[in-house]
């Protein structure tokens, strides 16, 4: 009989023993020939056979035993770990693979084994140390890069993988994969001109790679070299003429220049696609709104539109035709919409794409008319003056902004509008205007007693300020009853706790905040970075306050207090 003959038997008879609850013969040890060896290698193999058959409570045992007669063996130890974790046995597995690292330290794939049981029972920050441990074994692998980077991405601290993938693209400066990732990483951060560089390699390496000409014309745009990403737009859209994401994109880099035409052909492509969401309507609308196009702007608008912005751009383009509008006017003050709800969901990203001054300068032109209709008629627009606050917040002009909610409160419809005071609050707090900041986020709280935002809104204002700490906390702990999981709720009350010098639960419910998230945040990462510095971890503290700035150059608080650190003598 061949020896391929006799191991295919031999495997047939094992796969119908699996079924049947006995012990396999060579699991009982001969005292007078078996050597630890050989009983070691026969657990090992009922082990392999128990597992691949789902019985993994044996397999565990049968592993247990391979280690009793070799410890070193490195092998089953690994199937042992990772079949504590399929029992859901997590600490038992965790401790074996602590070991395991401890007796082989050099061994890199250990080390990403140790990680992966890390995080898997929530000790994050150790196990991306793991992971970076094994990165500095292998470094020439970039396969041994993988386990950190998923870690990093998956804890949302895009600055530290960028920073990884920076590294990959200088050791393979020649693949175009590792420096394309590098260039994304940077995207994701919003290091727009370091991104554009980067993706101008990845052509010059590809020059075919339609995605990085779309991203790279992107990073142009969002750095401010408008005019420079026009070509590469088209030359996209010449390829992928389906994409609908670039489309919009790109017909905002065309008004963001002046070319509101252009802009307003690819959006109107982009309606005749598949799959228009209301939001593209609305954006097609606005833009025809402005650039002079009164009778399209009504045709898309009537085709699908939030109800008071909708009613809002079809009243402000009837009077561009010399309609009449009053009636118009009056009947969104009491239209059954949530006016702030329709402004987050498709104004604020309007506004974000065709650029807060570029689009927001126009609109405001395009309403003053209608505007100065209402304060002649003696009651003014509490639609109209919101949204004017609105759009002057997306231009962080704080002070106009307090004067339009200002006189939307001063309406009848207005004066009990929870939102317009929750935004003037938030106004007066950018401004440093404490009292009428308070006094007004009391005022949307009582006006919306269970909404948990109202309750975020001033718990975090107390908490920056520094006072009331015990209602701040109590409003949060209501508003996480409410979203447990809640990002922003999360930090507010870990900013609580970090102000009332509860310092390792501070920690925990930052760094949750963090994770939560769906974006790497600066204002959150500073918040860990004042946490670290009174926990006397200044190093990690300095290290957080550098991902602040790196996310938001503009963030000058985290950037003082890092270059303070690194300016003080080093004990």
């Amino acid at each position: 009989m061949s020896l391929t003959v006799l191991t295919a038997g031999i495997l047939w008879g094992c796969s119908l023993l699996g079924n049947l609850d006995i012990e396999f013969p060579w699991q009982y040890q001969s005292a007078a020939k078996a050597t630890e060896a050989s009983s070691a290698y026969a657990h090992f193999l009922a082990g392999v056979i128990y597992e691949r058959r789902g019985m993994v409570d044996r397999a565990v045992a049968q592993y247990e035993k391979t280690l009793s007669h070799d410890p070193d063996a490195i092998t089953p130890a690994v199937k042992l770990v990772r079949s504590l974790r399929r029992q859901g046995n997590a600490e038992k597995s965790l401790n074996i693979a602590r070991q395991i690292v401890n007796a082989h330290p050099q061994n890199p794939d250990l080390w990403v084994l140790l990680g992966e049981g890390l995080y898997q029972t929530g000790r994050h920050e150790e196990a991306l140390e793991a992971f970076k441990k094994a990165v500095e074994l292998n470094p020439a692998d970039p396969t041994s890069y993988a386990p950190l980077l998923e870690a990093q991405e998956s804890m949302n601290d895009y600055v530290a993988a960028a920073e990884v993938y920076e590294k990959l693209a200088a050791q393979y400066p020649d693949q175009p994969a590792f420096v394309f990732q590098h260039a994304l990483s940077l995207f994701r951060i919003g290091d727009y001109e370091a991104a554009a560089a980067a993706f101008t390699k990845v052509l010059e390496l590809q020059p075919a790679f339609a995605r990085a000409r779309y991203l790279l014309a992107t990073s142009l745009m969002e750095s401010g070299r408008v005019a420079d990403s026009l070509p590469l737009f088209l030359q996209y859209l010449q390829s992928q003429a389906m994409d609908t994401q670039a489309l919009g994109v790109a017909a905002a880099a065309f008004f963001r220049n002046g070319s509101l035409g252009d802009a307003f052909h690819l959006l109107q492509i982009r309606l005749a696609l598949q799959d228009a969401e209301p939001d593209d309507f609305f954006k097609a609308a606005l833009v025809a709104l402005v650039s002079g196009q009164a009778e399209e702007a009504i045709k898309i608008i009537d085709a699908a539109s939030p109800p008071v912005l909708g009613g809002l751009i079809r009243a402000i383009a009837a009077r561009a035709l010399g309609q009449q509008t009053p009636g118009d006017i009056a009947s969104l003050e009491t239209a059954d919409s949530n006016l702030n709800d329709e402004c987050d969901a498709v104004l604020q990203p309007a506004l974000v794409l065709f650029g807060p001054r570029e689009m927001g300068d126009r609109l405001l032109n395009a309403l003053e008319p209608l505007r100065g209709e209402s304060a002649g008629n003696g009651i003014p627009s509490r639609v109209i003056a919101f949204t004017r606050g609105r759009i002057f917040m997306a231009q962080d002009a704080y002070p106009l902004a307090v004067e339009a909610f200002q006189e939307a409160l001063s309406t009848p419809s207005g004066q009990d509008d929870p939102w317009a005071h929750s935004n003037i609050a938030y106004c007066f707090q950018k401004l440093e205007q404490w009292d009428p900041a308070e006094r007004h986020h009391r005022r949307a709280l009582e006006l919306m007693p269970d909404n948990p935002d109202m309750m975020n809104n001033l718990g975090y204002f107390l908490a920056e300020r520094n006072i009331k700490l015990n209602e701040a906390e109590d409003l949060l702990q209501r508003a996480l009853k409410t979203e447990p999981d809640n990002p922003f709720y999360l930090d507010s009350l870990g900013w609580i706790y970090y102000r009332k010098g509860r310092l390792e639960e501070a920690l925990h419910l930052v760094r949750k905040a963090v994770y939560g998230m769906t974006h790497d945040d600066a204002e959150l990462r500073e918040h860990l970075g004042d946490i670290y510095a009174a926990m006397g971890d200044m190093p990690r503290a300095a290290e957080e306050w550098r991902r602040a700035v790196r996310l938001d150059k503009k963030r000058e608080t985290a950037r003082q207090k890092l270059e303070q650190y690194q300016s003080a003598p080093k004990k």
